[in-house]
């Protein structure tokens, strides 16, 4: 991939310092959104310090399960985050008490349209420790919603 080829082109040409680069927050998000696993993973495991300075382990995840897409390296950038902080990923929960299944169902991008990205991306949350039945401050499941939801039945028809 060029996507590291192409920063350190960049860097050069506006005369910024490595160091500024690889400790910038959108840097390590264009990673992620570039499916540049291995300058993930190294920014995981180097720069985990700066990193996480900038937002907790479960915002993060959050945050990385909202910008899936076809490339994005999202699922390694998970269990680094889980392997680092054991439990991060069952226990993280947003404002209303939704776990992570919920986060990339109701992301920037349309379900049906990311559905299969999204499958993947929600059995890996579940082996990691994410429960589809768990209930949030409303009461509901990620399950139950699913299981109901008038795009499912729309979709199963063939009407959309």
């Amino acid at each position: 991939m060029y996507f590291l080829h192409d920063i350190l082109i960049l860097t050069k040409k506006l005369q910024l310092s490595i160091e500024f680069v690889f400790f910038s927050k959108t840097f390590f998000l264009s990673a992620i959104d570039y499916g540049a696993e291995k300058t993930v993973m190294e920014m995981l495991e180097k720069y985990s310090k700066e990193i996480f300075s900038w937002h907790t382990p479960e915002e993060w995840l959050f945050i990385i399960c909202n910008r899936y897409n076809e490339e994005a390296a999202t699922i390694p950038a998970i269990r680094i985050i889980e392997e680092k902080f054991p439990g991060t990923v069952k226990n993280a929960k947003d404002p209303w008490g939704a776990n992570l299944l919920w986060n990339p169902f109701f992301g920037e991008h349309s379900y049906w349209r990311y559905r299969e990205i999204v499958e993947k991306l929600q059995v890996e949350l579940m082996c990691l420790g994410c429960d589809p039945d768990e209930k949030n401050d409303l009461g509901l499941s990620f399950n139950l919603v699913m299981e109901n939801s008038p795009d499912k039945w729309e979709s199963e028809l063939g009407l959309c």
